[in-house]
């Protein structure tokens, strides 16, 4: 009867890791299809008109319900560093929505922040206001491939102090995943060093993880650096951060 016992437990024990294999296996299969979007923004607009912002997320043939996070950045023509951020309405139906309106002509970028399913992703597109004319020349060349190239930092809410927090990173140029880049995390604020540099690690394509324990409450800065191809693309944006 032990004898039996034993092989009845074995055979248990071969049948419920060959399901736990099946059930990983799908939920991998599930999380490695990239979620797409469609960001549909107007091509034209007038000064002080309503205007709608409208991202639909799919994955494969899936309307996706239950994004974590849609937010809409906006800036105009060689203003990036003065964007502003719109929180998205979920529809329910796999659109999300925002409504916004242009002071002056010009020529504006909308970027659809989307994170959902483990996966972020930010496509842009651009709007003309008015004449499009802004008294200002030569941004866009100024900006050359570097102007291409996308930066999103995800992070936990909220920060604690003391307690090790995950930092995401996200890079994309031309609207892809930007691959094998250096990616560093430059922190300064309340409570720590000089200058701290912490490098993050591609942990999935466009995506650097780095891990950071902010020792003290206050206000810190986080300074995103990325290159590639030995310094032909070196490009930053920064970021506030508050921990309690």
């Amino acid at each position: 009867m032990k004898k039996i016992a034993g092989i009845m437990a074995v055979l248990l024990a071969i049948l419920f890791l060959g399901a736990c294999g099946k059930e990983e296996e799908g939920h991998d299969g599930d999380r490695g299809e990239m979620i797409d979007v469609a960001l549909e923004v107007p091509e034209k607009s007038d000064p002080g008109e309503k205007v709608e912002l409208r991202a639909v997320v799919t994955q494969g043939k899936e309307k996706v319900k239950d994004a974590d996070e849609v937010k809409f950045e906006i800036w105009k023509e060689g203003a990036k560093d003065d964007s502003s951020m719109l929180d998205a309405k979920n529809n329910g139906d796999g659109s999300y929505t925002a409504e916004t309106t242009f002071a002056a002509d010009g020529v504006y970028t909308v970027q659809v922040h989307v994170t959902a399913r483990g996966m972020h992703t930010m496509p842009k597109k651009n709007i003309t206001v008015g004449s499009g004319e802004t008294g200002e020349a030569g941004h866009q060349g100024h900006e050359g491939d570097e102007g291409q190239v996308a930066i999103h930092l995800m992070k936990e809410d909220p920060i604690t102090a003391g307690k090790e927090t995950a930092l995401t990173v996200h890079v994309q140029k031309d609207g892809a995943p930007l691959e094998k880049a250096k990616v560093t995390l430059e922190i300064t604020g309340t409570g720590a060093s000089q200058k701290e540099m912490v490098p993050a690690a591609e942990a999935a394509k466009g995506a650097y993880k780095a891990s950071y324990t902010f020792p003290e409450k206050g206000n810190y800065r986080i300074t995103i650096h990325v290159e590639k191809e030995e310094g032909k693309l070196h490009t930053h944006q920064e970021e506030e951060v508050a921990v309690r």
